[in-house]
């Protein structure tokens, strides 16, 4: 599981948090963990038997304008499948407003969509953005895009897997007021390649 606030009160509290619970707080790093702490066993049973990872990472920016904290935590998974970006200042609308990416990818059933998230809609979003006068077309277009992008690219590279992640994407303008101009949420299509 991973999480993304977007404020400096919130970030504030996220650190504080972790620090009560002995875990260092370190800046935002744009690499989640793939480390794997759980018991080497477990991997041969089914995720309700396992383990759970006691893996735990946060970061953010307290520095940065909006401030925020992010942290993730495997759980019962053989290897952590979520991803986060964080992107700030990528462009500025007509109306002058700054806007600031935030992004969680859920992956489920393996990491590939979610990289690929991760790595192609910060761009995308950018690029669209600074194309359409309305904000929310410019999304709609953007997360079409890569989602066409990741089916070609799961088809091209054979991945035979479930493999769906959900984007959670706050954009904002004039921090540090926070006034969000949308929010989405965009589910990339269930993929089940079946190699016979």
């Amino acid at each position: 599981k991973m999480g993304i606030q977007s404020s400096t009160q919130s970030n504030d509290r996220g650190i504080q948090e972790s620090r009560r619970a002995g875990k260092d707080v370190s800046n935002h790093s744009s690499k989640s963990s793939q480390s794997d702490t759980s018991n080497p066993e477990d991997h041969a049973l089914p995720s309700s038997l396992r383990s759970p990872c006691d893996s735990f990472n946060c970061g953010g920016g307290t520095d940065d304008n909006p401030g925020y904290a992010c942290s993730s935590v495997q759980g019962m998974r053989q290897t952590m499948e979520d991803e986060h970006e964080v992107a700030h200042s990528i462009c500025q609308l007509q109306n002058g407003e700054t806007v600031h990416f935030f992004g969680v990818f859920d992956g489920h059933g393996g990491r590939e969509c979610a990289e690929f998230l991760k790595n192609n809609i910060t761009a995308r979003v950018r690029s669209c953005l600074q194309s359409h006068h309305l904000v929310e077309d410019a999304l709609k277009e953007a997360f079409s895009n890569v989602d066409n992008q990741f089916l070609r690219y799961s088809d091209e590279n054979n991945i035979a897997e479930v493999c769906v992640s959900v984007l959670s994407c706050l954009i904002s303008g004039n921090c540090p007021h926070s006034s969000i101009t949308a929010t989405f949420l965009l589910s990339l299509r269930a993929r089940l390649l079946l190699s016979v």
